[in-house]
């Protein structure tokens, strides 16, 4: 089961709720990425390409995608490390924070872009 986070504001009611902060993929034999699902990875991985996890770890075949919120409109997106654009696929603004750095981070420098006063701050709520 995902944690639940909740990014929010300290001022105002901006906020929004994030299941998955990081999401492992396996590069495909044609190149493609497929995301593995949990629990069950190394099923889907020897399904798809007849080799387990740790074998396709082994061959630079297993890689992560981290989730990252835009910081105008709170847009979710997943980007593998090559994918990062820094451009917010909703809004266009170009600052897209990852919320694997904001994790339990009381003092931000994230200001919210709603009521330009509050902190942004990602919290636990538990388990989905």
């Amino acid at each position: 089961m995902p944690t639940v986070y909740n990014l929010s504001c300290t001022n105002c009611d901006n906020s929004k709720l994030f299941g998955f902060i990081q999401v492992p993929y396996m590069v495909l034999d044609n190149g493609d990425r497929k995301n593995l699902p949990h629990p069950g990875e190394d099923r889907a991985a020897k399904h798809q390409t007849g080799l387990s996890v740790h074998q396709l770890r082994k061959l630079d075949r297993i890689g992560h995608r981290s989730a990252f919120t835009c910081e105008r409109c709170l847009a979710f997106q997943m980007f593998a490390d090559d994918e990062i654009t820094g451009v917010c696929p909703a809004c266009a603004h170009t600052v897209m924070l990852c919320l694997g750095d904001l994790i339990g981070k009381r003092e931000s420098h994230l200001h919210c872009a709603k009521c330009r006063s509050g902190t942004l701050i990602l919290e636990s709520t538990g388990h989905a």
